[in-house]
Order: C-alpha cells, then structure tokens, then sequence
C-alpha cells in the first residue's frame, strides 16, 4: 500500500445500520474487519448502530470485542435513514463511508468506492446496480422496480446517479456534515434526502460499481412501493 493510501486510510469511519441482526452480524462484521484490515490496517472505525434492536443485537457485537468496532445503540426504532444518521453524526473521520448489515453487499464494494472517491476527488460516490462493472445477483421483479424508481428521481431531482438506494456509498466528511442538518428523512429515501442535499451544495457525485448477492426473501408489498413514493414527492416537495 502506498504512503498516500496510508494517509486517507485513518481518516475512514464507516456507519453500519443494523435493525435485528443478531443472526448473521457476526458473519458480517467478520467480512468486514478482513477486508477492512487489508485495506487500511489499524486505521479505519466501524460504527454499528442499533435501530431499536429487540434480538440482543447490540450484546452481540459488544461480545465480540472488535477493538475497531463501536456499538452505538439506539432504544427507539426509527428506521435505516435515522440509525445512518446518527452515526454519521458521530464521525468525525475525513472519509466517512456507509454499508448495510446485510450479507447482500461484499465489503469490498466499499474499499471500491473509497478508492474511486480519493482517485477522482469527488465528494461522494454511491454504489450503483446499474454500473458496467457491478456483479448483482437480483430478482427480475426488483430490477424492474429499482429502473423504475430511479427514472423518477432523475425527473424529479436532476441527480446525475442511476441508483440511489444501494446500502454502499462513500462521502467526504466536510461535505456530508454540510449536508446532513437538512436532511429529515430518517427510513428509505433518507439516501435520497441526503444526495439531493450534496447536489444542492454543488458536490461532486460520482458512482461505482458493487458486488451485490441478494440473500434475503422478504417480497416488496404494494404499500411498501406506495409509501416511498410518497417519502420520495415529500422530498421534493420541501426543495
């Protein structure tokens, strides 16, 4: 690794939102203190939030005793966008990156995004399904939903970014901390919320490619597509 690679790597926090997790946490903090120890050895902090967690979540990290691993545990579920944000509130790091709990996104994903933020001094870089280079394992029903969704938010809000829900993205710390107080979505469109806000202080938004292996079987209900169209015309609506 060079002596660059060196300097950015202490100055990464990464924020992982974890809602009843207990399960497989452990499987995924593994992936990521492996990956993360290669890519930026003793110099990187992973922050694990606890979104109201009733499954002993919180316990289960802290168990592990991760020296690189922080739990920060949140009593009341207020959803993804909300646990994002108070652990990006809690970074002081001058890269701060985001990944879900999940198993679905490989860890590597982020040490992409990461590297594509410093090589092409952007302030953030969002994890795409729809980059030539991603390796996405998907449902043909949610790829149709996800293309949909996101034709909507280029009408709407101008974002020159094909996906703006995939749980891996990378920001520069200055730009995110000037974005965040008027970010006030706290469940799914929080992503949004906040891309839209960088867009309006004129960041630099780049995006990557991910390895994205879809392992979970919930299905997407009707009232699910219908109440993040309507968190999504709330956003726009507020400007």
């Amino acid at each position: 690794m060079s002596s660059d690679s060196l300097e950015v790597a202490r100055k990464v926090d990464v924020i992982v939102p974890a809602f009843r997790e207990a399960r497989t946490i452990r499987h995924a903090l593994d992936r990521m203190v492996n990956v993360f120890n290669q890519a930026w050895p003793n110099s990187y902090k992973i922050f694990v939030v606890t979104d109201g967690s009733d499954d002993g979540t919180p316990d289960v990290v802290r168990n592990l005793g991760l020296p690189n691993v922080e739990v920060i545990e949140c009593e009341i579920n207020r959803g993804k966008g909300a646990a994002l944000r108070v652990g990006m509130l809690q970074s002081r790091a001058e890269i701060v990156g985001q990944l879900d709990a999940d198993l679905d996104l490989h860890p590597e994903t982020l040490v992409g995004l990461i590297d594509i933020l410093q090589d092409r001094q952007l302030s953030a870089v969002v994890g795409s399904k729809s980059h030539p280079r991603s390796e996405v394992g998907y449902p043909f029903r949610r790829r149709v939903l996800s293309k949909g969704y996101q034709v909507l938010v280029s009408m709407l809000f101008g974002l020159s970014v094909t996906d703006t829900q995939a749980g891996a993205k990378a920001f520069r710390g200055q730009a995110l901390r000037q974005a965040l107080p008027n970010v006030t979505e706290q469940g799914f469109v929080f992503d949004l919320d906040l891309l839209k806000e960088l867009h309006r202080h004129k960041c630099s938004i780049g995006e990557g490619p991910i390895q994205l292996d879809y392992q979970f079987d919930s299905s997407i209900r009707l009232v699910d597509v219908h109440r993040m169209l309507l968190e999504t015309l709330r956003v726009w609506r507020k400007g």
